[in-house]
């Protein structure tokens, strides 16, 4: 990031779609990065291998004037993408 963007850690709706796909894939299709999962009410650092699971809680690091743009990235299926 830009040093003069503002930074957010949001938490963020996945679409169902993104399930079973790699982390990999949301930092591929938006300007963010996975920082942490939870999943089973447990704090996990994905690495680009780690499978996004149904009921997972995606937390992301992205610039404060792109997390409207990821946000609507993610709550789309990612074959619309």
């Amino acid at each position: 990031f830009p040093s003069h963007d503002t930074v957010v850690l949001s938490e963020v709706h996945v679409d169902s779609g993104w399930h079973g796909e790699p982390i990999s894939l949301i930092e591929k299709n938006t300007n963010a990065r996975v920082a942490f999962i939870t999943r089973l009410g447990k704090g996990l650092i994905p690495d680009s291998d780690t499978i996004l699971q149904d009921g997972d809680l995606v937390h992301v690091i992205a610039a404060e004037k792109d997390l409207a743009a990821v946000e609507a990235t993610l709550g789309k299926n990612p074959d619309t993408n």
